[in-house]
């Protein structure tokens, strides 16, 4: 969080003993807030009422949200290669604040084509922590069940959940250390990638599919998002059709 009253004070040439004076705020209390706001781990509530009030400005002047990096909040710690080779398991960590929470997702895949090529079909199915205990190979702390995992990502207005889908996609098909090697030549031709999730063995999907596609220099971007096809029935193992 960014606090703005040093810009503010600034602004309307007030020191800090006339605003302490006029608003009723104790001198130690509006220090801080205006020569060490990134020090600063609360306020109360009182305190930005009175100020946006002296100030005739709404909160979002006074104080700016700053979210944690994409880059910060999300990483994968772990990832299996199921027996049916078409299916990986990961646990990805959610940074909040000081804490972390783990989910255990379990991404199955098949190759199609379209008129515009080769694609890539994925279903993410966000693991309740019961089929979580079942399915992955080791113990996750603070492990959280799927659904809530899936219903916070829907909450940040679909941003997460491009990045995150697309973090998975780079995880598991664009890096050096690819664990599908048999599929190795049908996913270097690849340029496509639709992912739908489905929290909890769900058949129902959510929302709609995302699409992703491949630039002249590999780099992964979020194209659209498309009307689900996928069913979780439909899904069958990838087939090596190199030989």
């Amino acid at each position: 969080m960014i606090i703005h009253l040093k810009e503010l004070t600034e602004r309307y040439k007030i020191s800090i003993s006339d605003l302490s004076k006029a608003t009723g705020i104790a001198r130690s209390t509006l220090t801080p807030l205006i020569k060490a706001p990134s020090e600063i781990e609360n306020v109360r509530l009182k305190t930005i009422d009175t100020l946006c009030d002296f100030f005739g400005v709404s909160i979002n002047t006074l104080l700016e949200f700053n979210p944690t990096e994409f880059s910060e909040r999300y990483t994968i710690n772990s990832l299996w290669i199921a027996a049916v080779s078409s299916t990986a398991y990961i646990i990805l960590t959610r940074k909040l604040g000081e804490k972390e929470r783990a989910v255990a997702l379990e991404m199955r895949m098949s190759f199609g084509a379209n008129d515009d090529g080769p694609r890539i079909s994925i279903l993410i199915n966000a693991l309740s922590t019961e089929a979580a205990k079942q399915r992955i190979p080791e113990p996750i702390e603070n492990n959280i069940d799927g659904s809530l995992f899936y219903s916070d990502l829907l909450s940040r207005k679909k941003d997460d959940l491009k990045q995150v889908t697309k973090l998975l996609i780079q995880s598991v098909f664009l890096t050096s250390g690819n664990p599908f090697p048999e599929y190795k030549s049908l996913i270097s031709e690849t340029k496509q990638f639709f992912a739908e999730w489905s929290p909890n063995d769900s058949d129902i999907l959510i929302d709609k599919r995302l699409k992703f596609v491949l630039d002249q220099n590999n780099e992964l971007h979020f194209d659209c998002f498309e009307t689900p096809y996928i069913k979780p029935s439909d899904l069958q193992p990838m087939k090596n059709n190199t030989d």
